[in-house]
């Protein structure tokens, strides 16, 4: 059991509404750096700032992101509350679940962006187009303009009209055969000092979306052993085809919940001032 005993509440929200509790404020703590990896979607890569990235992808495809805020609140059985609001991610305005089930045209960027700790820094990046076929590379075409430029894939799927070429990038580089990566281990503490062992193969053995969202044990390690991965999917149709671009980088994505549950534990940890209310 958690020594905190913590419970968690996230909310996303539209707006930002009056909190009779304070807004904690997150440390910057993490930073980014270089990345190890080529691979970007307009030049631009998970690290990156999202304000100057907004700016590229507005552009390029002639959209508006807005962005959309997440609360998290955070109580320990002593009374002390940990609260903060930040910008969870910008997606595409006027592009919604109804957009795709009517099968509407559509060219579509979700940024997954870190808190304050990361100093706001993109995680993940994709970017979905749905338009007329004829307006589309034939798929081997796309195919070879990816391999032209990052080399040859770590996987090819191919089914039917769907193409999926994956490019995993580990913590030892490249790796070129992801259906034949080999399998390792790791100790693995959730948070309550109960270490077992976890068996996984790198940037194939799944592990959790990308993104922040508090929990008192972390009972699975995060895409141990993947620094990132980029996907292209190409779903063939017609008379309309659709082609999605996706960049998760799981590094940072590591190093931000690590910095951000420790700001949050230490917030909950500290001793309790006294009020001065008139008894």
């Amino acid at each position: 059991m958690d020594p905190l005993g913590i419970k968690h509440l996230a909310l996303p929200l539209l707006f930002v509404p009056f909190r009779a509790v304070a807004e904690d404020v997150l440390e910057t703590t993490v930073d980014p750096s270089e990345r190890p990896y080529p691979y970007a979607i307009f030049n631009v890569q998970p690290g990156d700032s999202p304000d100057d990235s907004q700016t590229i992808f507005e552009e390029r495809m002639a959209i508006e992101l807005v962005p959309q805020e997440v609360q998290i609140r955070v109580q320990s059985p002593n009374g002390q509350d940990f609260q903060t609001t930040f910008i969870d991610h910008l997606l595409t305005a006027g592009v919604d679940t109804n957009t795709r089930l009517r099968g509407d045209a559509y060219g579509s960027i979700f940024l997954q962006l870190a808190t304050e700790a990361m100093d706001r820094r993109i995680i993940a990046i994709t970017r979905s187009i749905r338009t007329e076929s004829d307006n589309l590379p034939e798929p081997a075409a796309l195919r070879a303009q990816i391999a032209e430029q990052y080399g040859q894939p770590s996987r090819v799927e191919v089914n039917g009209p769907t193409m999926r070429l994956t490019y995993a990038w580990g913590t030892d580089g490249f790796i070129s055969d992801l259906d034949n990566v080999a399998e390792q281990t790791i100790e693995h503490d959730p948070g309550d000092g109960n270490i077992k062992a976890f068996r996984y193969r790198p940037c194939a053995t799944t592990g959790g979306e990308v993104g922040y969202r508090f929990n008192e044990l972390r009972r699975q390690p995060k895409m141990p052993g993947c620094t990132a991965l980029f996907i292209v999917t190409y779903q063939g149709g017609s008379p309309m085809s659709e082609v999605h671009f996706a960049l998760y980088d799981y590094d940072l994505d590591r190093r931000h919940t690590a910095a951000v549950d420790a700001q949050i534990k230490a917030a909950l940890s500290d001793n309790v001032e006294p009020s001065d209310m008139d008894l």
